[in-house]
């Protein structure tokens, strides 16, 4: 039986209509919209086409479905990001910028302040004065073993450790000559800081940094580290009735201070970084920054080669390349360190520097405006890397 062409048309009406209307949806109503965010100034480029930002934002008409859109920022690395764009219901993107580090050259680094006097005193300018504008020269009094030096080389504590009449003594440069003052008979420790130094020393149960008090009756045993980088001091605190030690943040500005937790801590905390501090357990490295975890590290990471820049909330730190561990099947090689770079929110770092073989660090340092991190190495010769972390010169 032969069907009529009139019922077969009939019967092909609804298909060829739903066909027009998805072609008709696909051409005209198929599109959605995404909102871009970030730091300013940034450009997104799709199909071809760049939108350079407006105030930290950009809009983009696209096919909806998974789209690709490419994110480049000067001085910051590009991104490629694949977004699932709805056309029924709005589509943003937060954005998330990773500086592009630059490691320079080597340079000769010679402690900035040598003494008059030949003797034999524990000294920091390996560990701290990097930063000193000219090198000087100075007179040390009798009986002074210890040194201990701010940032710039302008201001030292002048400790004597054993026993004798010797008193200890703040020496400050004042118009290009050095004055020196007496500290307090309690005086024990000082801290380097990012202007001058913070004498410690202790009145009973409390702490006293930079004239500034902390009770900690409630702990008997405590250590402090304050920081290069601002005006904050961690204290790891053990109670008598606890085997864990407690992290204790003070912001000497404020005074407030505060608990950030306690753990079974198998060494000395270290500041890395601004409100940042490394705390070493037996078989990891917890890095905390504003009272929340942002990494665990290797326990065999040195704390000493450790730096996390706050502005661009990235890590930077020296470990082993473990994919360079056998030379051959017969023979394994000690693996080549390399300075490894991490954002949060990154599940692996990258590798921007391989070291030799005879480098050895002495420890890492952010630059006064935190825009390089400073990697002070012997080989025997003290070399000193910067690498550009931020935006800034310093």
């Amino acid at each position: 039986m032969t069907i009529p062409r009139k019922k077969i048309i009939i019967a092909l009406i609804p298909f060829v209509v739903t066909t027009i209307a998805i072609i008709v949806f696909l051409i005209f109503f198929y599109w959605g919209e995404i909102t871009f965010s970030g730091n300013s100034p940034f450009t997104v480029q799709y199909n071809g086409t760049q939108y350079p930002d407006t105030n930290g934002t950009v809009n983009i008409r696209s096919r909806a479905g998974s789209q690709t859109f490419i994110v480049t920022k000067d001085q910051y690395q590009p991104q490629t990001i694949e977004q699932d764009i709805s056309w029924f219901a709005p589509n943003s993107r937060a954005l998330r910028f990773v500086y592009q580090a630059k490691v320079n050259d080597m340079e000769p680094f010679t402690p900035s302040i040598s003494y008059v006097n030949p003797i034999s005193v524990s000294d920091n300018q390996l560990t701290d004065i990097i930063a000193a504008p000219e090198a000087r020269k100075i007179a040390l009094p009798a009986g002074i073993n210890n040194v201990i030096w701010n940032r710039t080389g302008t201001q030292a504590c002048l400790l004597h450790t054993g026993s004798g009449s010797t008193q200890n003594q703040l020496l400050t440069n004042v118009a290009g000559d050095f004055s020196a003052e007496p500290l307090g008979n309690q005086t024990f420790d000082c801290q380097g800081g990012p202007s001058g130094v913070r004498p410690i020393s202790i009145d009973g149960k409390r702490a006293n940094v930079d004239n500034k008090t902390i009770d900690l009756e409630q702990f008997p045993s405590w250590t402090l580290t304050a920081s290069l980088y601002g005006d904050e001091v961690f204290i790891a605190a053990q109670k008598a009735d606890n085997t864990k030690r407690t992290i204790i943040y003070w912001n000497l500005a404020t005074g407030i201070s505060e608990e950030w937790g306690s753990w079974e801590i198998s060494g000395n905390i270290r500041i890395v970084g601004p409100q940042t501090v490394a705390i070493p357990l037996i078989n990891e490295t917890l890095l905390l920054y504003k009272n929340k975890q942002i990494f665990t590290l290797p326990s065999f990471v040195t704390l000493n080669s450790i730096l996390f820049s706050a502005g661009e909330e990235t890590l930077y730190y020296i470990d082993i390349d473990r994919n360079l561990s056998f030379k051959n099947v017969f023979q394994t090689t000690q693996p080549p360190k390399q300075i490894l770079q991490q954002s949060i929110g990154e599940d692996k770092p990258t590798s921007i520097k391989i070291l030799n073989d005879d480098q050895t660090w002495l420890t890492a340092r952010l630059s006064p405006d935190q825009s390089q991190a400073w990697y002070l190495f012997d080989q025997p010769s003290t070399n000193l890397l910067k690498i550009d972390i931020a935006p800034g010169k310093s």
